[in-house]
């Protein structure tokens, strides 16, 4: 049973983990227990795993996000979303992948490269941070396992993880990092969550 935040975000990339090794006919890179276990095994943990997330999304208040964006690879866009990230993917096409974004529907829509708009930046803090940008507000401790994911996966940040208005009420830990077509994706958390809209 799903009961936090920290434990949906990891049950979601585990089921990405068990999807992509019945797809792949593989069980590299899994635990042990799962490694032994046959094909109809390996499908009823992930009908399992699909059920608790679906409880626990029940319970989750509407509205949720869409966000189409594009890419000029649809692969590379599954293995940073899917396989790094650990979104499970919906509906595809060729020209298309939806991605589970924390919970909300993200679209990959491919593109030619010379389409892709350019990012431009707006000075924060001393940073250059992509105007253009999307990304998840997590809890501190999801989002610290976050950065340690990341960096195990040699991932690049375009802006370090680093804390803003530390010490204050509005203090919060943020990120940036790109995905393979140069999206940019901010991932930060709120040492106090109440303080997400508050002005100073």
């Amino acid at each position: 049973m799903i009961s936090s935040q920290n434990q949906y975000a990891a049950s979601k990339q585990q089921l990405a983990m068990l999807q992509e090794s019945l797809s792949a006919g593989t069980q590299q890179g899994v635990p042990d227990e799962v490694a032994k276990a046959s094909q109809q095994q390996l499908q009823a943990l992930i009908y399992q795993l699909q059920a608790e997330i679906s409880e626990y999304e029940k319970a989750v208040p509407y509205p949720r996000f869409h966000l189409a964006f594009p890419v000029t690879d649809l692969e590379a866009a599954r293995g940073f979303y899917s396989g790094i990230l650990g979104c499970a993917t919906g509906r595809e096409s060729d020209r298309w992948i939806d991605f589970d974004f924390f919970g909300h529907q993200l679209v990959a829509h491919l593109v030619a490269s010379e389409d892709h708009p350019s990012a431009a930046t707006n000075a924060v803090d001393g940073h250059a941070v992509p105007a253009s940008h999307f990304g998840v507000i997590m809890e501190w401790q999801q989002y610290e396992q976050a950065v340690e994911m990341m960096k195990a996966n040699n991932i690049e940040f375009v802006i370090e993880p680093y804390i803003r208005f530390e010490g204050q009420a509005g203090e919060q830990a943020t990120l940036f990092v790109k995905d393979p077509s140069n999206n940019h994706l901010e991932f930060k958390a709120f040492r106090n969550m109440d303080m997400l809209f508050a002005k100073d």
